[in-house]
Formats: C-alpha cells, sequence, structure tokens
C-alpha cells in the first residue's frame, strides 16, 4: 500500500510540476519576447528621430554652400556629420542625382559588422555601390529645398547593431529574473497540491482496497465543496449500490439462466419467420403486388424457359401482348380504385382461361402478357380467341356494369425471333396491328412492321414535341370567290424533325397509332382557339376550322373541351368550324350526327373534308347539319385539262347547292384551275396561288396583300369573259 501510495505522490507530483514549469516557461518566454520586440522597436524609433533631425539639419545648412558651389564646405559639413555617434554614412546629391560630396565613418563601419577585409580606397563608390540602400543599416534622407525650388538631397545611414546588442543583454537580464520567479512559484504550488491533493488521494486508495476486498462499510470523509469531496460522495455511493447488486446477484443470475433455457426456442422460431419473410419477398419481386400474377422479370423468365423446351421437342412457343381498350376513361371517370378492381377481376378471368403450364402476367399499367410453352399457331390462335372470350361477360363492380375490350397481339418462337427482347418487342408491334385493324387478335407480320429503329426515333420525337408543346400551328387563307377577300383560315399542324418540315400527312397517323392523338389534338385545339380568341378580341373575326379524327372526338371527350375552350377565350361558336373527312364520316354516321347536336357545340360550324373520296350517302348529307364540304385537291389539281375531274367537280358543286351547302376547292395553283371554278360557280378556295400556311403573324400582316391579289385575278378573269 505504501509503494502505491508512493507512486501515486511520485506521478502526480511530476506531472503537476512538469505541468507548472511548462506553463510558467511558455509564459516566461512570451514576457521575454514581448519586452525583446518592444525594446527594440523603441531604440529603433529614437535612432529614426535622431536620423531624421541629423538629416534635416544638415539639408537645410548645405542650400548656401549648393548655390555657390561651394562643394569643400559641403565635404566639411559631410564630414562633420558623419562622425556623429552610430553614423555610418553620408551621402548628398545634386538635385541631377550627382555625388556632390559623401563621407564614410569606417570605425562605425567596422564595429557594425558590414564592412569586409577588403581594403576601401574609393570611399565614394563605396558608399554609392555598396552601402547605400542597404538593409542592415537605418537610413535617412531629406530633400535640399529653396523656396519651391529642390537643390538635391541629403543621405545618411546609421548603424542599428548597437540597439540588438543592448536589447539582448536586457533579454538576458529578463530571463534570468523571470525563471527565478516560475521556479519559487512552481515549489509553492508543488508543496500545497501534496499537502491537499495528494493526502485525499491516499484515502481514496484505502477505500478501493477496502472494496477490492468486499468491504463495503468503508466511508471516506466528503466533506467540502471541491472535486475531490464529490469524488469521495461518489465513492461513498458506490460501495452502496455495489452492496445492493451483490445482494440482487443470485436472482439475476437465476433469471440469465432462465432465459437461456427459451433462447434455443426463440432463434428456430425467428428462424421460420425468416424464411417465411424470405418467401414473401421472393414472391413479392417475381409477381405484381395489384393482381398477384407474375411480373415482367417472371414473364420474361418462363418465355426463357418455353424457348429451351421448345428448341429442345424443336415445337413452337408463343406470346401474347394484351391490351385493354379505352381503359383510361374508366380511371377518369370512375377512378382509380375502381380501376384497380376491374385489373384484378380480368386477371382472374384470363388466369382460368390458360392452361396449367401457361403462364400469364401483368407487365404494368392495363398491359397483360402469355407464354404458351410447346404450342403450334392453331393452338395458339384458339387460346386467343379464349382470352378474348372473357371479356364478353359484363364486369359487374358494386352498382357499375363495365363493358371493356382488348387487343390481342401474337408473335411466335422461332419464327419472329429468337431471344426474349424481340419476341416481347413483336408481339407488342403485333397488338398495335390489332388496335387499328377491325379484328381484335394479329399475327406479327414483317410486312406491316414499322418500328424501324428509325422509326421509333422519330415516334420518341414526336412524343417530346408533344409534351414539349413544341408543334407550330400555321394557318391558310380561304377566299371567298364572291367577295374576292380572305373570310376565314385552316389551321394546319406543322413539325420540325431532324431540320425537315414534316407534313400532316406523314407524322398524323404516327399520332394515331402511338396513342399520342389525345394529348395532340388537345394541345391544337388549345393554341387555335386561343389565337381565334385574340383575333376576336382585336375587332378581326376571322373564322378557323381544325381537322380533327373521330377518335379523337370519341377519347377526348371533346364536347366539353370545345365548350371550355370557347368560354375561356371569350370566342363566338360560328367563328370555329370542325372538319372532318368523308371517310370517317361513313364509318360512324349516327355518332356525328349525336355530336353534331351536342349541347356544347351549339354555334359551331362543321365541313366534310375531301369530299369525293369516300361514298357518302345523300340521305346523312341531308341530315347532317354541316355548312360545307370541301373538294379534295386531288379533283382539283388537273380540273382544267382532265374531264373526269371536271366532272366530279362540277357535280359535287351542283349537288351541295342543291343541297344549300358552300363548297370549298381546295389545292388549287394555277390560275386556270381558278378559271375553271369561277365557271362552276364554286364558293371558295384555298391554295399555294393565294398563300402558302402561314405563321399567325404573318397570316395578319398578309391578309390585305392576298385580298389584293385575288381582285386582281378576278377582275381579270371577267375581263376575259367579257
Amino acid at each position: 500500500m505504501n509503494t502505491i501510495r508512493h507512486k501515486i505522490s511520485s506521478s502526480l507530483g511530476t506531472y503537476f510540476v512538469l505541468l507548472i514549469a511548462g506553463i510558467m516557461v511558455v509564459a516566461m518566454l512570451l514576457n521575454t519576447a514581448v519586452q525583446h520586440y518592444s525594446d527594440v522597436e523603441g531604440d529603433l524609433e529614437t535612432m529614426s528621430a535622431q536620423a531624421g533631425s541629423l538629416s534635416n539639419m544638415l539639408a537645410e545648412v548645405s542650400i548656401a554652400p549648393i548655390l555657390g558651389y561651394d562643394y569643400v564646405t559641403l565635404q566639411d559639413y559631410a564630414r562633420d556629420a558623419g562622425r556623429q555617434q552610430y553614423v555610418v554614412y553620408v551621402v548628398i546629391r545634386s538635385a541631377n542625382g550627382e555625388v556632390i560630396a559623401s563621407y564614410l565613418n569606417e570605425e562605425n563601419l567596422k564595429s557594425s559588422g558590414i564592412a569586409g577585409q577588403e581594403n576601401i580606397q574609393d570611399k565614394q563608390d563605396y558608399i554609392t555601390g555598396r552601402l547605400l540602400g542597404d538593409d542592415r543599416l537605418l537610413e535617412s534622407r531629406a530633400d535640399i529645398v529653396f523656396g519651391e525650388k529642390s537643390l538635391g538631397s541629403v543621405w545618411i545611414g546609421f548603424d542599428t547593431s548597437h540597439t540588438e546588442e543592448q536589447s539582448m543583454q536586457h533579454l538576458i537580464n529578463q530571463f534570468i529574473v523571470n525563471a527565478f520567479t516560475a521556479g519559487l512559484i512552481a515549489v509553492i504550488l508543488i508543496f500545497a497540491f501534496q499537502k491537499k491533493i495528494v493526502s485525499r488521494l491516499h484515502g481514496l486508495i484505502e477505500g478501493a482496497d477496502k472494496v477490492s476486498s468486499f468491504q463495503f462499510d468503508h466511508r471516506l470523509d466528503s466533506s467540502g465543496n471541491d472535486e475531490l469531496s464529490t469524488l469521495a460522495s461518489a465513492f461513498n455511493n458506490m460501495t452502496q449500490e455495489l452492496r445492493l447488486a451483490i445482494d440482487g446477484r443470485d436472482a439475476a443470475i437465476e433469471e440469465v439462466e432462465r432465459q437461456n433455457m427459451t433462447l434455443e426456442e426463440r432463434v428456430a422460431e425467428r428462424s421460420r419467420e425468416l424464411q417465411s419473410l424470405n418467401k414473401a419477398l421472393s414472391h413479392q419481386a417475381l409477381h405484381d403486388p395489384l393482381t398477384g400474377l407474375p411480373n415482367r422479370v417472371l414473364v420474361m423468365d418462363r418465355l426463357q424457359s418455353a424457348m429451351i423446351r421448345a428448341r429442345r421437342s424443336k415445337k413452337n412457343a408463343a406470346i401474347f401482348m394484351l391490351d385493354l381498350d379505352k381503359f383510361k376513361d374508366i380511371n377518369d371517370t370512375l377512378g382509380h380504385p375502381v380501376g384497380d378492381r376491374l385489373l384484378q377481376a380480368i386477371g382472374r378471368r384470363l388466369k382460368s382461361a390458360i392452361r396449367e403450364d401457361d403462364t400469364i402476367g401483368r407487365l404494368g399499367g392495363d398491359e397483360f402478357a402469355v407464354v404458351l410453352p410447346e404450342t403450334t399457331l392453331e393452338k395458339t390462335q384458339l387460346v386467343a380467341a379464349k382470352l378474348l372470350s372473357v371479356f364478353s361477360p359484363e364486369f359487374v363492380l358494386d352498382s357499375y356494369k363495365l363493358s371493356i375490350s382488348a387487343s390481342l397481339g401474337i408473335a411466335m418462337y422461332p419464327e419472329h425471333g429468337e431471344d426474349q427482347a424481340t419476341l416481347l418487342k413483336r408481339a407488342d408491334v403485333a397488338m398495335y396491328m390489332a388496335k387499328n385493324s377491325e379484328k381484335s387478335i394479329a399475327l406479327y407480320d414483317p410486312e406491316k412492321d414499322q418500328h424501324s429503329p428509325a422509326r421509333l426515333e422519330m415516334i420518341t420525337a414526336l412524343r417530346n414535341a408533344i409534351d414539349e408543346d413544341s408543334i407550330e400551328v400555321a394557318y391558310q387563307p380561304i377566299i371567298n370567290l364572291k367577295t374576292g377577300a380572305v373570310d376565314s383560315t385552316e389551321a394546319l399542324a406543322r413539325w420540325r424533325y431532324l431540320k425537315q418540315d414534316i407534313s400532316p400527312g406523314e407524322f398524323i397517323p404516327i399520332v394515331d397509332e402511338s396513342g399520342m392523338g389525345q394529348r395532340f389534338a388537345k394541345n391544337i385545339l388549345t393554341k387555335v382557339i386561343g389565337q381565334a380568341g385574340e383575333w376576336s378580341r382585336r375587332n378581326m373575326s376571322l373564322p378557323v376550322s381544325v381537322n380533327l379524327s373521330i377518335r379523337n372526338i370519341d377519347e377526348l371527350n371533346l364536347p366539353s373541351l370545345i365548350g371550355e375552350l370557347l368560354q375561356d377565350n371569350m370566342l363566338s361558336a360560328d367563328l370555329f368550324k370542325i372538319e372532318i373527312t368523308e371517310s370517317e364520316l361513313m364509318a360512324d354516321p349516327e355518332y356525328l350526327m349525336n355530336l353534331i347536336h351536342h349541347p356544347a357545340l351549339e354555334g359551331v360550324q362543321y365541313s366534310i373534308d375531301d369530299f369525293g373520296t369516300g361514298y357518302s350517302s345523300l340521305s346523312y348529307l341531308k341530315k347532317l347539319a354541316v355548312h360545307q364540304v370541301k373538294i379534295d385537291q386531288s379533283f382539283i389539281t388537273e380540273i382544267d385539262r382532265n374531264d373526269e375531274d371536271y366532272a366530279i367537280a362540277k357535280a359535287i358543286i351542283d349537288l351541295s347547292h342543291s343541297l344549300g351547302l358552300e363548297v370549298v376547292a381546295e389545292g388549287v395553283e394555277t390560275e386556270t384551275a381558278l378559271h375553271t371554278l369561277l365557271e362552276l360557280g364554286c364558293d371558295h378556295v384555298q391554295g399555294y396561288l393565294f398563300s402558302k400556311p402561314l405563321a399567325k403573324d404573318l397570316l395578319v400582316a398578309s391578309i390585305m396583300q392576298v385580298n389584293k391579289k385575288v381582285r386582281t385575278m378576278l377582275a381579270q378573269y371577267k375581263q376575259q369573259m367579257a
């Protein structure tokens, strides 16, 4: 015990001595350094003041000798000044910088430590070439001025070495005093530390020895309010807690033993839970969370397995792509919860219609895929028909009875592809073929596959253009032949792709086939009706017509959209016209009749576009509340030299007039064609002869020029007829 106490006392004492000594040494060094710096600065300031006074005085007394060219006297002055204490050199220069007097104090030079062992023969050269401007000397300069004229300057160099010697001696003295003071303070502090701290630590050591021998009744003196008193109090509390802890040790040991007995059972139970969780996670990774059907990952894996089996058995495998028709309408009308329940019901019906070896999966949205291993084309077609038959009974969800159809595309292995990606892609192409045909099932046909890489790039670029609203609208004037002026205009979409203008005839079919028709039609209608509204607010009543397909009208809830746009833009309905092609009219005339009489479209005018290319029934033309027919440009291009075109155009004009309809001739490009149409009594014309489609700003600026051009043509025609 005494040895431990001695070690603690010795180590703490040594540590404390070193700590105090270190602090004192640092403080002493800082104090000495500050004092030394202050002394050096003070000496230099004193010497600088002395140097300034001497140089100014010498400059004043040098005025007269310089004016009198008395260089001997100047030399005496320089010598007298150079013999002053600490002066090393004196140089007097004329106004042009020439040295006219100088003095080198060799004794002060040697004492400064600057001079070497060389023999100084030319003192003036030595001063100006070596000493003048030496940063080891304190240099003072004063200008010699007479009135406002500078006569020269005085340069005096002072030796600063003695200031460093004096400061160093003072530094040594200060260090000795500080060292003695620090030692005395350290001894006093160590004595106090030994008496106040170490003795109380001995008590703590004794208490620790008692605790190590399991003697918990020993108590330390905790009187006082310092840290050691707090430590002693904590020690006493610890011993009390240890007694309580030891008393409860046996009970704790018994509890641990009991817990160990059930540990193996808990581990086994946890292992079973983890196995169940892993199975659930594996199922989630490979199955659609909504329908419980295999997802894309598992479908592709099953397709790979089917291809391997087909190669081994030298048979075929097939994959279907199945997409629901107009499923978005259900989501938009009834909400996504109803749409999700409908997908679940469809998934159950489809699963019940396939064999056990077949795989039905949901790829996402309203797209399903079916994999048939080891099959033939005949069996595949039968399965496809069976799958579509499950849509015949209506789906009953709560109070809703939902009727929905689907389109199905088929790709066969290995005929249509030898890898999963190709087969899936071509089944998708076949599915779009089915959507665009009268049948709901289509087998992949390479001759009808328009999804080449270049076409896919164009589709992507077109989709981006629609999403970014970068499809432009041009307006082609329509001329009234009775007034000879522009009285309406047709809005035409314009798209620039790869630095080329793509005609609507090229990209509109892509829009329809790629399912972008709704967004495209909405964007165009918003722009056109907004522009017509702007013209109307500027007192420029210029009716605008837009060509829309029945598919867009059906899917876009067009009447409500047009009604909202007309109201938002404060545009009168009679300034907006919808053009529908004759072929689409005949595809669903009853639907079009209901559309025309829709309350939201009251006042909107209608025109039958490309008239003469279809097989319109006169009864429908009579029933439909259309205002106008447009003769297709294929009959106008050669109307002046083709008897059949002339006869068809004449028949259309006469028939339309008999039904009270106006007639517009499209694609008029020559004056002879215009003259022929005037002879036939055509009401309106449009075409490149008068104006190409123009941007909205150019159209407004060009209307007067177009009117002037048309009236000139009509006047010339009348002169010819006269």
